[in-house]
């Protein structure tokens, strides 16, 4: 979000994201969870100067955990 005095602009960008699991054949359903982690922004702030982390809720999740089927 940007803002400019009282003017506000929001933009709204989508990313799909594609999950392979590629370690060994599953013959159950697996759940994926995508969740906020912090600490993940400590490993790489060094190559972002000038950027801060942003709050959890910056980035909305339609699905936050997703069962992969096998069938």
């Amino acid at each position: 979000m940007l803002s400019f005095g009282n003017v506000t602009i929001n933009r709204n960008y989508t990313k799909e994201v594609e999950v392979r699991l590629l370690d060994k054949p599953y013959d159950k359903d697996i759940q994926v969870s995508f969740v906020y982690d912090a600490s993940a922004y400590d490993k790489v702030k060094a190559d972002y100067s000038g950027f801060e982390l942003g709050e959890a809720n910056l980035a909305q999740l339609s699905e936050a955990t997703k069962t992969l089927s096998t069938r």
